[in-house]
């Protein structure tokens, strides 16, 4: 009888074990885990859902619980795989407005938003070759060529006398960044297309320039590139909210540049670029 009543023990407590782990929520680190795995495998769609199963969890949680590198990194990965692998901005578009419009975020994490939808943007309207016949090189080359120019134009940072040459580069950049994105000079491009977007005031507005500089930082950490393009966009993010009564900076960007500038400096860890997403 001893043995009956502690076989019925313990099958109740294996049956409450069993109980409690199916209602244990489901961890955002396993998440996290499941969309590098996905991603491995080439199911981008997968990732992508695990992703943004990722993301509702973490902005549901007090900021300070989740970590603000990781909530980044989580953006970053879902415009990565909408643009660059399944070739969708206008599904990056309609996911980003829909997570501004229903989600709680930080302002930092709302002009990193922007900053993708304005990329999008870009894909949409200038990601075709002004030319069918030209390649990578010469892409590069007339773009830089026209970045330069309208820098000997500008006087001061929002000057507009090197608009036009700004826009003339943004049509020869931007279609380089989408059909040679692989390429050596990828983090040039990047950062040409961040430093002109933040002269150009009309642009500016968009936060387009967040996109261009902060990939450039996650893209190539702990490099001159990432160093200059942190050094741009801290620049940038501290005029935009500085007027007549001081700096007013909010706390989340502060966090979230404190974030970037670790990675472009390399006192972060090294992120792959194979990987959507890593631990720190």
């Amino acid at each position: 009888m001893k043995h009956l009543i502690s076989l019925v023990a313990l099958v109740a407590i294996l049956i409450q074990s069993s109980l409690e782990a199916r209602a244990a929520p489901e961890s955002h680190e396993k998440i996290l885990e499941e969309s590098q795995q996905l991603f491995h495998r080439n199911d981008h769609d997968g990732a992508l859902a695990a992703l943004k199963k990722y993301f509702s969890k973490v902005v549901t949680e007090p900021k300070r619980k989740v970590k603000t590198k990781l909530r980044f990194l989580a953006i970053a990965a879902m415009g990565r795989i909408y643009l660059q692998f399944k070739k969708d901005p206008g599904g990056a578009i309609e996911w980003f407005e829909k997570i501004k419009k229903t989600e709680a975020l930080s302002d930092a994490e709302e002009d990193i938003l922007s900053g993708w939808i304005a990329a999008a943007q870009d894909w949409i309207k200038l990601g075709k070759f002004p030319d069918a016949k030209m390649g990578e090189a010469e892409l590069f080359e007339i773009g830089k060529k026209y970045y330069e120019s309208g820098l000997k134009k500008q006087k001061f940072t929002v000057d507009q006398a090197g608009a036009a040459d700004f826009s003339i580069a943004s049509t020869y950049l931007v279609p380089f960044t989408v059909q040679f994105d692989k390429s050596p000079k990828i983090g040039d491009a990047l950062f040409m297309m961040g430093d002109m977007r933040r002269r150009l005031w009309t642009s500016n507005r968009f936060w387009s320039e967040n996109y261009y500089l902060s990939e450039a930082i996650r893209r190539f950490p702990a490099t001159p590139l990432a160093v200059k393009s942190y050094e741009a966009l801290r620049e940038d993010v501290e005029f935009a909210y500085t007027g007549s009564s001081g700096n007013h900076t909010p706390q989340s960007w502060i966090e979230m540049l404190d974030v970037l500038k670790r990675m472009a400096n390399g006192s972060d860890q090294k992120l792959p670029e194979s990987a959507p997403i890593k631990k720190p």
